[in-house]
């Protein structure tokens, strides 16, 4: 008769077959979940509402045209902002293989399982990344398509952006320069005039951000006051929101950290931009209003265009304790305490020979506000604008080599501070510049503006040079809002 052996394993032992046990149980969980997981989608798919949409809704198909989801406010489709929406990639899609063929479908009315072409927008390598990463739309089929109301939709405003920019950096000092109306293809009619890159085309960390307000395509005013106080307006409004209540600029926000602040530019100084930095007002064209908030505003420093407009507030301004100049080269006989408000032409400065050039007013503005405070100031290439509205390409030329002189100023100016940074962006594109075939400055003419003078919707260039520029940058695609929320951020950390 056999007898039973026990096998008898010491604590050693124990612990060696323990830990074997454990790397057995651990390569079968990691090849079931690799099994598994091979085409795991990550993340969010964030989208900008237009704001002329009462209620968005978000469809997902397959390359066969099938619905796989559906979403819309309170069923999947979250609300993160004012006109900020999210929905996340399905579990069920993780073994997609053709993942890359699926299309998101975003309308303002529920289209459920209607297969418009028109509404469809290619996911493609929309989803293949982490939370932390702006996934674009691509492969965009329509621009402007037509609902079943009738309205007409621009699409512009509806790509999806990312999240607003997060920064772990301080900044002393922030300079946000705006070329007022200057897309993309001004930049790059200014290099082809040239035949040299710009001082802008230099800095590596650059996207895009939205110029749409709340009725649209924006106008400058409204353009302003989102980029200067992070609210969406309505076109006209200056320093207020949609609903009218004033909203604070970065401009006021800097003064209650003590910091000094400045605006530079071309246009008058009650103008649009200009405006939208410095006070609140329901209409932008009440100039004198605008002129005479301005005087009460606090700013240390104003130069530009617009003597017209102050010449009758000059004991206002005196008792305000403003030195009121009209002559870049009396400024150095002002007192530094006293603030400095500077005139140089009745109306804008025009671009000629004698004129007061935007480099001199940025060079002196940056040697004036320089304290160990730190200081922001906003500086606008306004007649970028202007001459595009009128589409005249030679003289938009050389505002657009102004404005870029200018960028050089403040490049030279962080390379020497590196507790700063500088935000170059446009408010809008002015004049719809095409340059398709275009390869030589003698091909650059007056027809290539195709919009009558008027502005677009089309996303402008936001570049970033400085401390924190790469988080600015980060996303493919910003809200122009997303301008005041980061440069508050990067001032308060």
């Amino acid at each position: 008769m056999k007898s039973n052996k026990i096998i008898k394993i010491n604590k050693k032992q124990s612990i060696i077959l323990l830990i074997i046990l454990v790397l057995i149980a651990s390569i079968i969980f990691i090849n079931n979940f690799k099994s598994k997981n091979k085409n795991t989608i990550h993340g969010k798919v964030y989208f900008n509402k237009p704001v002329s949409w009462d209620n968005p809704y978000a469809y997902l198909y397959d390359d066969q045209g099938n619905e796989l989801f559906g979403a819309w406010p309170g069923v999947g489709l979250i609300q993160e902002e004012d006109y900020i929406y999210y929905f996340e990639i399905p579990d069920n899609m993780s073994d997609a293989d053709d993942i890359k063929n699926y299309k998101i479908v975003f309308n303002n009315v529920d289209y459920g399982n209607q297969q418009n072409e028109k509404y469809k927008y290619q996911l493609s390598e929309v989803a293949c990344e982490g939370i932390n990463k702006i996934y674009n739309v691509t492969s965009k089929l329509s621009t402007t398509t037509k609902d079943s109301t009738g309205e007409w939709l621009d699409y512009n405003s509806s790509i999806k952006i990312g999240k607003i920019p997060q920064t772990m950096s301080r900044a002393k000092n922030v300079i946000i320069m705006i070329g007022d109306g200057m897309g993309e293809n001004h930049i790059k009619a200014a290099e082809i005039n040239n035949g040299k890159k710009l001082n802008i085309q230099n800095i590596k960390n650059k996207t895009y951000v939205t110029t749409a307000s709340i009725e649209s395509v924006t106008d400058s005013a409204a353009a302003a006051t989102a980029l200067a106080t992070g609210y969406k307006t309505t076109n006209g409004t200056i320093g207020k929101d949609k609903n009218g209540n004033n909203v604070e600029n970065i401009l006021e926000y800097a003064a209650t950290k003590n910091k000094k602040t400045g605006i530079v530019v071309t246009q008058i100084l009650p103008h649009a931009t200009p405006a939208g930095f410095s006070v609140h007002n329901d209409y932008r064209y009440n100039y004198d209003e605008i002129a005479k908030s301005q005087i009460y505003s606090n700013i240390d420093l104003m130069l530009g265009g617009g003597t017209d407009y102050f010449n009758k507030y000059e004991s206002l301004m005196q008792s305000n304790n403003i030195s009121y100049i009209n002559n870049l080269e009396d400024i150095k006989n002002v007192d530094i305490k006293n603030r400095v408000i500077g005139t140089f032409a009745s109306n804008t400065i025009s671009n000629d020979a004698n004129r007061t050039s935007l480099k001199d007013m940025t060079t002196t503005a940056l040697s004036r506000l320089e304290n160990e405070n730190g200081f922001v100031l906003m500086i606008e290439g306004s007649d970028i604008d202007t001459y595009s509205h009128e589409s005249n390409i030679s003289r938009m030329l050389n505002e657009m080599n102004d404005f870029d002189a200018a960028v050089e100023v403040a490049m030279n100016y962080v390379d020497e501070h590196s507790d700063t940074l500088v935000i170059i962006t446009a408010d809008h594109e002015t004049g719809g510049l095409k340059l398709d075939g275009i390869t030589n400055k003698n091909q650059l003419t007056n027809s290539l503006f195709t919009s009558i003078g008027q502005h677009t919707e089309s996303n402008v260039l936001v570049y970033a040079y400085g401390i924190g520029a790469s988080d600015l940058t980060n996303y493919d695609l910003i809200d122009n809002t997303s301008i005041f929320k980061f440069s508050k951020q990067i001032l308060s950390n």
